[in-house]
């Protein structure tokens, strides 16, 4: 099995990349931070969360931001932001609001892909895109199991 790239190669390619694109390095950076605790480490959720968070308060000292003024430009309690940069769970709909006070949302498309649809995939459903995932029959029967009496062998 071949050696994963060491984290410092993702941020030299990241430099590469945001020279060449122009694309905001720091968002990049938080993004790439936890593709590669997520894909590489098999950390824990709490460290991902503390990861996040430590990302998010350089974000707001890099910007001069206190945390009362970030919280009030995103409309969340102060309590919530120093939750969130501790590493601790808060509402999905106050991290939107920091990022969106942080000018972030623009990249969020990077963190989860945008609904496609394969060519084949919309012919095979007439022009519509699929809501519901299903079992193939094969697995389905695979683990179907067969009622027996208990004397039965």
């Amino acid at each position: 099995m071949a050696a994963m790239p060491s984290f410092q190669f993702y941020l030299v390619y990241l430099a590469e990349l945001n020279a060449f694109f122009a694309f905001n390095f720091t968002f990049l950076t938080i993004y790439f931070t936890i593709f590669f605790y997520i894909y590489t480490m098999n950390t824990t959720d709490s460290a991902i969360m503390k990861e996040i968070g430590a990302r998010l308060a350089h974000l707001r000292v890099t910007a001069n931001l206190t945390q009362e003024l970030l919280a009030e430009d995103a409309g969340v309690a102060k309590r919530t932001l120093e939750r969130l940069e501790n590493g601790e769970s808060v509402q999905l709909t106050n991290f939107i609001r920091i990022l969106r006070a942080l000018d972030l949302t623009s990249k969020l498309d990077l963190l989860v892909p945008p609904i496609t649809a394969s060519p084949i995939e919309l012919v095979d459903n007439k022009g519509t895109m699929r809501i519901r995932a299903r079992v193939k029959e094969s697995c389905a029967s695979d683990t179907h199991i067969t009622w027996k009496w208990g004397d039965e062998k």
